[in-house]
């Protein structure tokens, strides 16, 4: 620690004496928290952990009670936190007298979690000491100030997350994305394992000629990748990992605002690379076992979750009408049509006949034909006005906004260090604090419509490149192709029953008879 450190800690402890309640408390416990586990957030800890022993220790009348830090874990969630709670199970036990820790932000950054901590503890007689704050929730008029920053702790650490998140898609997105758990049978650069990779296939060739999950997991005999066991769960996890044929999709899984994570069911954007790597099984054999997958499940008249969420035609959710109606799937006979549902309710309302399943898809074939035919005039000139919009303004304007958010940070810090000094009124500091944290707010919303415009583009650029690469590697089409149209097209307007239009991922807006 530099001189300047220590002598700023110094300073801060001074104050904080100042908060301490007039009874005589003698069993002193301190709380550390890093979020990451490198080696610099660990020497921070280390340090947290020395200047607590060395001050509480050297306090006329404490003793200490002990340290409590969690090492490498998120502030996000209390329950997430095990010697969090093995100090508030101390604390129950009435073996500690008072909690020390740096900041609101140590303790916890979910609002909620801080004010129950502190109220749980404050009903133990127990009171916390924030230092950083200058704040002691033995004094009851602390309490409304107190959730004005836990609510500011929250925010901030939301601001992170959503900087977090779009440093991660901006790195899936450019190709410079680590996985940091490869699926088994490669390493962390994508190159296969040998023996790894000869286990892989024989799961998929066992499964292929009538092997069971359970059976398959059953008869392994090599080490399971990181549980230590394998299961017909892990199994079946491989025989749907898509890795296996050379491609890779990235944010399979996201987190919300609450910071739960949930799995991506188009949620969010995810991110995919054709040919990213060696596979170790061929499509074909990856698309036999799906198929076989799906088969089974239907026979044991189980679904997967994701296939509960999908759309059970690849037309179904894709169709909308020009008068702002979807359509339903109706089958007669061998004829399959979609039908505009106001149509159905209304005729007047829509004047759209049943369109017939055959012709949309000639329309997309006619539509893929003429993209192969005029690539170089509208696919490449396309992909290169998306590489050549300026987005530099844009992330400078990200720059300035980030340290326009960190300069109001240190601002309110400034201004509750002169409150613990009485050089300001309670008052004018509220009021202050609170025009800060509306102009962060401010901030934080504009960041994150410039974040979204970003990522956007990222997005239509990755899927302009692999509509590039399929029109350039093929040749005129003859058949439709259901996996194409699931990759290129977002949606189909319905004009009317001569005319419709084709809505690219990759954002063009193509119209086609039909």
């Amino acid at each position: 620690m530099t001189d300047e450190r220590r002598e700023k800690t110094m300073e801060t402890t001074k104050i904080m004496q100042n908060f301490i309640p007039s009874r005589e408390l003698k069993r002193v416990a301190a709380y550390c928290r890093v979020s990451t586990g490198s080696d610099e957030q660990l020497k921070s800890l280390k340090a947290q952990r020395e200047h607590y022993q060395h001050y509480i220790s050297n306090h006329p009348g404490w003793e200490l009670a002990g340290i409590y830090y969690d090492e490498g874990i998120s502030g996000t969630k209390k329950n997430k936190r095990p010697e969090l709670l093995h100090l508030l199970r101390d604390c129950a036990a009435h073996q500690i007298d008072l909690v020390i820790t740096k900041s609101i932000s140590r303790l916890a950054r979910n609002a909620a979690d801080c004010l129950d901590i502190v109220r749980q503890l404050k009903d133990l007689n127990i009171p916390i000491i924030f230092e950083r704050e200058n704040l002691n929730t033995s004094n009851m008029d602390d309490e409304f100030i107190l959730t004005v920053l836990s609510s500011m702790a929250e925010s901030e650490s939301k601001s992170i997350a959503a900087n977090n998140r779009w440093s991660i898609q901006t790195r899936m997105a450019n190709g410079y994305f680590k996985v940091s758990t490869p699926p088994y049978g490669y390493d962390r650069n994508f190159e296969i394992i040998p023996s790894q990779a000869k286990v892989v296939k024989q799961i998929f060739t066992d499964f292929l000629n009538g092997q069971s999950s359970l059976t398959i997991a059953k008869n392994l005999t090599v080490p399971a990748p990181s549980v230590g066991k394998w299961s017909d769960s892990t199994i079946r996890t491989m025989l749907r990992n898509e890795s296996y044929t050379g491609n890779l999709r990235l944010q399979k899984t996201y987190t919300d605002d609450a910071f739960n994570r949930h799995i991506n069911y188009d949620e969010e954007t995810m991110t995919w690379y054709q040919g990213h790597h060696e596979p170790i099984i061929s499509f074909d054999e990856f698309e036999r076992t799906r198929a076989l997958l799906t088969q089974r499940a239907k026979q044991r008249n189980t679904k997967t979750r994701s296939q509960k969420y999908r759309q059970k035609y690849l037309f179904s959710g894709k169709l909308n009408c020009h008068c702002g109606g979807t359509f339903k799937r109706q089958k007669k006979a061998k004829r399959v049509t979609w039908t505009c549902q106001t149509h159905i309710k209304e005729k007047k309302s829509c004047p759209v006949k049943p369109v017939d399943e055959r012709q949309i898809e000639v329309a997309f074939v006619t539509m893929i034909n003429k993209l192969i035919f005029s690539r170089t005039k509208l696919l490449q000139p396309y992909l290169q006005s998306l590489r050549n919009q300026p987005a530099n303004h844009k992330y400078k304007r990200i720059k300035e906004l980030e340290s326009a958010i960190l300069s109001n940070t240190e601002k309110r810090d400034t201004l509750m260090t002169m409150l613990s000094q009485d050089l300001i009124e309670p008052k004018e500091m509220m009021t202050k604090t609170t025009k800060l944290i509306d102009q962060s707010n401010q901030y934080r919303q504009e960041l994150s419509k410039l974040r979204s415009t970003i990522g956007k583009n990222d997005s239509l650029i990755i899927a302009t490149r692999e509509l590039l690469n399929y029109v350039d590697s093929h040749p005129i089409q003859t058949e439709f192709n259901p996996r194409l149209f699931e990759e290129a097209v977002e949606k189909i307007t319905i004009e009317d029953n001569s005319h419709l239009v084709f809505h690219l991922f990759c954002g063009l807006n193509l119209p086609e008879r039909i």
